[in-house]
């Protein structure tokens, strides 16, 4: 990294600490200083001398000698991880679910998500869920899942059989419009 003719890179391993001036820091600090708007460099050597007394500045961290490289590299792919997260549920959520099981939105943002995506993985669309007879829809569907297994298991019964025969039936609808 090169800035005004010094180079940081061969600075840093020789024992020298880098630091950075803000040019905005030492106007305002020339400004406070001194009353006449003439600028010289001697003048602005004071300024910058004054300011790394004070500590006014920002120090040049190398990631690479400092062994903080693994860090940032695994932060950085755990933010890239968390973008395409949140872009996927974000398709999933503004296209693909309107269009094939718009009434399935509110599992989305419940205590049933986990169930919801193993839904949408065993059966994509509603030609997949027509693809079963209903009753082999409803037993495939009505097993407790996951963390939750025993809060699912109190819920199953004949409300959630109902639920699934309604998607059941719904899966016919969304297939005609789709044609």
């Amino acid at each position: 990294m090169r800035r005004r003719g010094f180079e940081t890179d061969s600075a840093s391993p020789e024992g020298f600490s880098v630091v950075s001036v803000s040019s905005v820091a030492g106007a305002r600090y020339r400004e406070a200083m001194f009353n006449s708007w003439d600028k010289n460099d001697p003048k602005d050597a004071r300024v910058i001398l004054q300011l790394l007394k004070h500590g006014l500045v920002q120090h040049y961290h190398d990631p690479l000698l400092a062994g903080d490289h693994d860090l940032q590299e695994l932060a950085k792919t755990y933010h890239q991880i968390v973008l395409a997260r949140k872009r996927l549920a974000d398709s999933l959520l503004n296209h693909y679910l309107p269009s094939y099981f718009s009434e399935m939105g509110r599992y989305w943002e419940s205590t049933r998500v986990e169930w919801f995506v193993e839904f949408l993985e065993k059966f994509p669309t509603p030609a997949a869920v027509r693809a079963l007879p209903k009753e082999a829809f409803v037993r495939c569907l009505d097993l407790p899942l996951g963390p939750y297994a025993v809060l699912s298991a109190v819920r199953a019964g004949p409300a959630r059989a109902r639920t699934l025969c309604l998607l059941w039936a719904a899966g016919s609808f969304s297939e005609a419009e789709d044609r």
